[in-house]
């Protein structure tokens, strides 16, 4: 902007025919004025240096989850805008968010009230690239994880002075701790020794404290053992290692240090003793028989397992293909990678392994489905306005029943996100009474779509209760004519065809589309559904289409899927104006 200045408009500043210093320094503040104004009248955010962007990302983990990235509040931001968009006032109600969800929406409206309205212009603008856009994200996240790492640098000086504060000067048999030097601590220094004495052994008995300095095999220190700075009263014999498990002041003060400031964790008295919660032995915890063909008394010995150290939790691979030392922590662990955070169907679905479990009643399968589908994690806000047929529950397990009603059933209880994946990734269409999603049989002998696809799709189907009817709500294009898709590969792999469609002006344009299964789709004019386009695992974009033809009524009769994940193609037909969003009626 300065280059726009001419010499003409520079003004005769008195004094000297040559500018000053001071002088300079205002001719620079009137350009960075004619900036801003230049900015405002065009309407377009200026996008500020990447260092402003690390500074204001310094404030995230303080305001929003620390586990949530920048990307995904974002995201999860532009799928409330498109269901907002998109529902009727009417269908509004119906449209249910996850614990999950609601927390990241949360996380956005934190970091938008925090950081100003600006940053919302910016991220979200349409001035805004896609390179911009990554930076600014990156940015943001760097400055989380910059702070996050000084506020954890800062423990090193703050814990030795908490734990100065929190003796009684009665109490001491050693000088206090010094918070500029590591050395002397550990079980060296009784104070710190105190901290780490597990809570089987009586540090103040001088003679449990030489053997453990002394590494007495009869008092071993191991990574099983429970520290006593985990608790409360590090001074009490405990016996129950539940009671006042971390609930230590020590602990509750580093952590509101790092997750809300230094300063608010002086708040906190050490000297004064934190609520214990202590298990009620009147009303046992619940436990839950898993579908493992073992019987469960009534009044039998209920056994909790909980994660340990040294257990599957925190088990470590042997290599870089991340194996482990036996083959069950290593299947055990590449599920647990791929199920998280998961809203594909298919990912949740699959991974079961229902197609080789035995169990003497195929309605097993089935139950067991429902509790992968309704973890807990995915159970909507308790909600007392709410009626119960609304609620979302596992369907109650009937033995008796037929298994294509048990599955309807489970289909119909899950939530509308989720039906999104039968429809748009499951490749050939229902041979039951649903066109648009498979049956039970489909679902336990036919191929089901690859795991690598994306964890979630941006449209959703709901289900109306009244009018037992399926819609789907999303990106229609009316007509488009596919081909390439009818001949079926000798090998399994990705078939590549072509997608033409009319735009309002009567042009034609081809866009490439991928049949990423073995279903012939005959060349022919097809309706096409399908959603905005989603990340998958390496980031790539991808969308997704289900083919079908059109029937009267707003109705939609699937016959396969396509996927589109070439970039520039992506963005060509979203430029057409052609992808109109409506609700269509399945069959």
């Amino acid at each position: 902007m300065a280059s726009l200045l001419q010499e003409s408009q520079i003004p005769n500043l008195p004094g000297s025919s040559q500018l000053s210093h001071s002088n300079v320094s205002l001719l620079k503040c009137r350009i960075a004025e004619l900036e801003e104004e230049v900015v405002a009248l065009k309407g377009t955010p200026q996008i500020k240096h990447q260092e402003s962007f690390r500074q204001m990302g310094r404030a995230l983990p303080r305001i929003m989850s620390p586990f949530d990235s920048v990307r995904s509040v974002v995201d999860e931001k532009v799928r409330h805008q498109q269901i907002e968009e998109d529902s009727s006032s009417e269908d509004e109600d119906s449209v249910l968010h996850t614990l999950e969800q609601e927390r990241l929406f949360r996380g956005y409206k934190a970091m938008v009230e925090s950081l100003g309205p600006h940053i919302e212009r910016i991220l979200l603008g349409n001035e805004t690239t896609a390179g911009e856009f990554n930076d600014i994200c990156t940015s943001l996240s760097n400055g989380a994880s910059t702070a996050r790492t000084v506020n954890t640098h800062c423990l090193l000086v703050k814990v030795p002075e908490w734990i100065n504060r929190s003796i009684k000067l009665t109490d001491m048999q050693e000088e206090l701790l010094d918070t500029q030097s590591c050395i002397g601590r550990g079980f060296d220094h009784y104070i710190t020794g105190a901290f780490l004495c597990p809570i089987e052994y009586d540090w103040s008995d001088p003679d449990v404290r030489a053997a453990i300095r002394n590494g007495d095999p009869w008092y071993p220190v191991t990574a099983g053992s429970w520290p006593r700075f985990l608790f409360p009263d590090p001074e009490k014999d405990h016996t129950d290692s539940d009671e006042g498990f971390v609930q230590a002041p020590i602990l509750q003060t580093a952590w509101k240090c790092l997750l809300t400031s230094p300063r608010s964790a002086d708040e906190i008295d050490l000297n004064m003793p934190t609520a214990r919660v202590k298990r009620q032995k009147t009303n046992p915890p619940h436990c839950v028989a898993n579908n493992i063909g073992l019987k469960l008394e009534a009044d039998g010995e209920r056994i909790i397992a909980r994660d340990m150290p040294g257990g599957p939790m925190h088990a470590e691979p042997i290599d870089e293909d991340g194996n482990y030392e036996t083959e069950t922590l290593t299947r055990f662990h590449k599920k647990l990678r791929n199920v998280g955070g998961s809203w594909n169907l298919f990912s949740r679905l699959g991974l079961m392994d229902m197609r080789d479990r035995v169990s003497t009643n195929p309605m097993d399968k089935i139950a067991a489905l429902g509790m992968c589908t309704m973890e807990s994690r995915m159970i909507p806000a308790y909600n007392e306005s709410e009626s119960l047929k609304d609620a979302r529950t596992i369907p109650a397990y009937n033995e008796s029943e037929s298994l294509e009603n048990a599955w309807t059933a489970l289909v119909n209880s899950t939530y509308p996100f989720m039906h999104a994946s039968f429809f748009l990734m499951y490749p050939r269409a229902g041979l039951g009474c649903k066109k648009w999603r498979p049956t039970w049989n489909q679902f336990m002998t036919e191929p089901l779509p690859v795991e690598d696809r994306p964890r979630s799709t941006s449209g959703y189907v709901g289900h109306d209760d009244k009018a037992d009817e399926d819609w789907f709500k999303g990106l229609c294009i009316e007509k488009g004519h596919a081909r390439g898709l009818d001949v079926e590969l000798a090998e399994e792999g990705d078939r590549c065809g072509e997608l033409v469609v009319e735009d309002v002006d009567g042009m034609w344009h081809t866009f490439a589309v991928h049949a990423t299964h073995q279903i012939p789709i005959t060349e022919d004019t097809y309706t096409l559904l399908g959603q905005h386009a989603v990340l998958d695992d390496d980031g790539i974009r991808q969308q997704f289409w289900a083919v079908g033809q059109r029937l009267p009524s707003r109705r939609f009769e699937k016959v396969s899927v396509v996927m589109m994940d070439d970039q520039e193609d992506i963005e060509r037909l979203k430029g057409l104006g052609i992808t109109a969003r409506s609700r269509n009626i399945l069959v």
